[in-house]
């Protein structure tokens, strides 16, 4: 496992905060035991009900391996960490997104790989290109099929999930 110590850019495009966190879901931690430019909340409110990432990753600090779970809001900003990130680090990315109708639901789809597109591509498909657990069609952004990998390079990826595993991937409701 390679050493790193997390530090992204910061995009600022047309995009607009996606979480937001208000005073009384603040935690009250020790500075003793957070770094200077860190704040806790305990809850968090989406501000718009846009497609968002879970990054799960590891990292080691003082000998010890620690394991971090990261909200990412756009996926420029995904973009951005993976290239800070080791792929040794990388450990599981999922997407949730808001479920067609009146109901307040969202999926949850595993990403199996992930590939950031080419120039030429990149204003039909987005920023990437995706590849889901259990479904060998690869996805934009929007999640239009888009043709093979071709010179993408591979930001993101997983050895392919046994059957049951592929099964058990299938988008899971979050209500």
């Amino acid at each position: 496992m390679t050493r790193f110590k997390p530090q992204f850019k910061k995009f600022y495009f047309l995009e607009s905060a996606l979480f937001i966190t208000t005073p009384q879901f603040k935690q009250s931690m020790p500075r003793g035991l957070i770094g200077p430019d860190r704040t806790y909340w305990r809850a968090v409110t989406l501000s718009i009900e846009a497609p968002w990432y879970l990054f799960m990753y590891e990292m080691e600090c003082e000998g010890r391996t620690l394991h971090h779970t990261m909200m990412v809001a756009w996926e420029l900003t995904l973009l951005d960490i993976l290239a800070v990130v080791p792929k040794a680090n990388c450990k599981a990315i999922c997407r949730l997104e808001k479920t067609e109708g009146k109901n307040a639901q969202w999926d949850l789809r595993w990403i199996q790989s992930i590939w950031a597109d080419t120039c030429e591509e990149a204003i039909d498909t987005g920023s990437l290109v995706f590849q889901f657990e259990g479904d060998p069609q690869l996805c934009d952004t929007h999640l239009r099929p888009v043709q093979g990998c071709g010179t993408r390079e591979l930001l993101f990826g997983l050895p392919p999930a046994s059957t049951s595993q592929m099964e058990a991937s299938t988008p899971t409701q979050i209500k």
